[in-house]
């Protein structure tokens, strides 16, 4: 399939929300809220549902775009390139618009389905989110980070904005850099 590898990330990203937890399963909604204990079944049902939808909601990408752009040219051959542009922008935002809705909803499904179970636990603190979060990021993307900033900041020549864009990017990666170092040595103590 033309979209496996895609369709095999977002469902990791999916199942981030799901962790062992004691010998059983707990769903976190976005990975902080107070954990909810599930089923191993349950998780996997939740996950078969989420891929569906995420299947049936890029192949209506595909077709609704295609149509988009073939229709306005086959109903209206006299339109200035203007007009179709106008149509084909306002029709793009409206496709966009409701497959960021649908994925969403299909995102948070699980935490409409178990709203009403009892929690298990607190929610993760603001520190415990950012040293998860910090802890994924990776050292190779924080160069990267600063590769692409200096790209970008000298291609094309220099210029004032384009400089102070990759000014921004390597100061944020490098600021990161240090934070990962610093949580990384706090936890080797």
């Amino acid at each position: 399939m033309f979209f496996k590898r895609h369709l095999e990330r977002m469902r990791s990203l999916f199942l981030d929300q799901f962790e062992a937890d004691e010998g059983s399963v707990v769903f976190r909604k976005n990975m902080t809220g107070p954990p909810i204990r599930v089923s191993a079944a349950e998780r996997d049902a939740f996950a078969a549902a989420f891929v569906n939808r995420v299947k049936r909601l890029m192949w209506a990408l595909m077709v609704a775009t295609l149509l988009l752009c073939v229709v306005p040219v086959l109903a209206m051959p006299d339109a200035t390139n203007d007009e179709r542009n106008v149509i084909v922008a306002v029709g793009l935002s409206a496709i966009l618009t409701a497959c960021l809705g649908s994925g969403y909803w299909a995102w948070t499904a699980p935490a409409r389905a178990l709203a009403r179970r009892p929690v298990a636990g607190p929610a993760r603190t603001k520190r415990e989110v950012r040293e998860r979060a910090l802890a994924q990021v990776t050292y190779g993307q924080l160069a990267l980070a600063l590769l692409v900033a200096a790209i970008v900041a000298v291609s094309d020549g220099f210029s004032l904005w384009r400089g102070l864009l990759g000014g921004v990017v390597a100061v944020g990666a490098m600021i990161q850099a240090i934070r990962k170092w610093r949580l990384e040595r706090s936890g080797d103590r």
